[in-house]
């Protein structure tokens, strides 16, 4: 097959100050191999010879590009299938770009009312990409300093055998504590998903272990950053790119993160509110 003529990706990116130029070809590189659902699994090591740069480079650049929000990153599961080699993660550009909302903050009397006819909605699918303009530090109940127990962390991960822990907490320890948070909750999510995935194979939870990946490699790529937004069987609403999720005012989870934070929580002109998976989590398990 020929290659691609076009490369898609998002104008915004472009001027985007916090990417480097480098972290665009690679950007345009994933936009050159995407199927049908904007996916596209491609090798770094291809990536690097194709445009002729190391092979941490490449990674450098992907996770510049995860982290800013113009990538979304998940693993492959059948890596491991005989005679199959590609990469172990799948990558889409994301694409959607929502408004700017001039947000406003609704007291009780104003979320009886619905929102106005002629206000967007919510993307239908919730695999759609959207773009992260929120940083963690403006999510109170994130920002609190409190350092993650490594000891929970490895517990609650799906562990494969022979998992080597100190690689695994040298990793860890590279991590801000904010960080060793959200990578708590990951852990947690993914073990979900390792158990829900396996009972969708018809197969046990423990004969999937060599399947997955080592804790310290999944660390220090920041493949646990993927985690954030996988769906689960027992999210209301799931997640959308990077672990977003958005909701009304009358959802359980949206008043279970008011509370949690103690003040009213901003609403926008859709009549929603964003929040990150992470939030939501620690709202839950403080409801």
């Amino acid at each position: 097959m020929a290659d691609p003529r076009f490369s898609i990706i998002p104008a915004d990116a472009v001027l985007d100050k916090r990417i480097e130029p480098r972290d665009l070809q690679v950007l345009c590189v994933f936009g050159k191999h995407t199927d049908k659902r904007g996916w596209c699994r491609r090798s770094q090591v291809v990536m690097a010879r194709e445009i002729g740069c190391a092979r941490s480079t490449v990674q450098a650049s992907i996770d510049r590009l995860v982290e800013a929000g113009w990538l979304e990153k998940r693993p492959v599961t059948e890596i491991h299938t005989k005679g199959v080699r590609g990469s172990a993660h799948e990558y889409r550009v994301v694409l959607d770009v929502p408004d700017p909302t001039q947000d406003v903050v609704f007291t009780p009397a104003d979320r009886s009312a619905p929102p106005a006819a002629h206000t967007s909605a919510p993307p239908a699918d919730p695999r759609i990409g959207t773009y992260v303009n929120d940083p963690l530090s403006t999510i109170p109940s994130l920002t609190r300093g409190e350092r993650a127990s490594f000891d929970e962390v490895w517990d609650a991960f799906p562990k494969r055998p022979m998992t080597n822990r100190k690689e695994a907490q040298k990793a860890f320890s590279k991590l801000t504590d904010d960080e060793t948070q959200r990578l708590l909750i990951a852990a947690k999510r993914f073990a979900q998903w390792h158990i829900e995935d396996s009972e969708s194979r018809g197969v046990k939870p423990e004969d999937q272990l060599e399947f997955r990946p080592g804790l310290g490699k999944w660390i220090r790529t920041s493949a646990w950053i993927g985690a954030l937004h996988i769906s689960l069987k027992a999210d209301p609403v799931p997640p959308l790119a990077n672990g977003l999720v958005v909701l009304k005012p009358d959802h359980p989870d949206f008043q279970a993160v008011e509370k949690m934070r103690g003040r009213p929580v901003i609403v926008g002109k859709s009549g929603t509110s964003t929040f990150r998976i992470e939030e939501i989590e620690q709202a839950r398990a403080s409801a």
